[in-house]
């Protein structure tokens, strides 16, 4: 079978740096095996779509080992051994804020629909991608790091300062991507919700490293080209200040090796988006 070189992160960080799209997938759970599948697939379908626009390039061997390196050592679990109860307790543990207003719980019910949705949709997989939304001028919720969607409760999500990035340290632990989150909260008042998801048609422009050109329904709401932001490794200032850059005044961007991101004037507008820019992308591809 011939090795391919990782060129999205998260198939670095589920499979490995070097792989082959038919390999066979050993030594996890059920749940990691058909996400990895899944991940798989995928990457062999951006891989051929690629072609179309010049060819997916890697992420490099040094990138790629350490993407694979993080995900291993924080975010892979045993999820039908050990880690599984230690998971389901520490969720046990998690309360609804005693302060929560009915507009917060109302929000955090709303990012467990949105995030179940992006999963009927197949915009994201098993813990990939997340969601956040305006809690006040200095407070977002975000989706937590490394919890299935499938798992997620509305006390599960996580308030965040959007100056500090400080959270609850008794919660749980926000997504590793909270910084860029708040960094396009701070910068843009009429943004009242985020989603970044690793879509696959998206994750084909994100793969070459080529920006989107759109027209239509996709033109009118994200302007006529998403721009790339440059790559950044997962959870990274880099990463936060390279896709703010790209997103500038728009609604959308395409992240380098890493998927795509939206905003929203509400949750169900940014999700709209998300299956706005998705379909674009797909079609584009189609027609060339």
């Amino acid at each position: 079978m011939p090795k391919i070189k990782a060129f999205l992160d998260d198939t670095a960080q589920i499979i490995g740096p070097v792989f082959s799209f038919e390999q066979e997938i050993t030594g996890r759970s059920d749940r990691e095996k058909a996400i990895a599948r899944f991940v798989l697939d995928k990457a062999k379908l951006v891989y051929e779509a690629g072609k179309k626009l010049g060819g997916v390039k890697p992420l490099g061997w040094f990138r790629a080992n350490l993407e694979h390196y993080v995900y291993v050592k924080k975010y892979s679990r045993n999820t039908e051994g050990e880690d599984k109860e230690k998971v389901a307790q520490a969720l046990e543990r998690i309360k609804m804020p005693s302060d929560a207003t009915e507009r917060e719980i109302a929000l955090r019910e709303a990012l467990v629909e949105y995030g179940n949705r992006l999963v009927s949709e197949d915009l994201v997989q098993g813990t990939w991608g997340n969601l956040s939304v305006r809690l006040d001028e200095k407070t977002i919720l975000v989706t937590p790091s490394g919890i299935d969607y499938a798992s997620l409760r509305a006390a599960d999500m996580v308030r965040v300062d959007i100056d500090t990035l400080e959270y609850d340290p008794k919660g749980l632990k926000p997504t590793s991507e909270r910084g860029l989150h708040a960094m396009l909260y701070a910068s843009r008042p009429e943004i009242n919700a985020i989603i970044h998801t690793h879509s696959t048609y998206c994750s084909v422009y994100s793969a070459c490293e080529k920006e989107m050109k759109l027209t239509g329904e996709a033109a009118e709401v994200f302007g006529e080209t998403v721009h790339l932001a440059k790559y950044g490794f997962a959870g990274s200032k880099k990463l936060a200040r390279n896709t703010a850059k790209a997103v500038g005044s728009g609604l959308g961007a395409i992240m380098s090796h890493h998927g795509m991101i939206v905003c929203g004037k509400d949750l169900p507008a940014a999700f709209n988006n998300a299956c706005l820019l998705e379909n674009a992308a797909r079609d584009a591809l189609a027609t060339r």
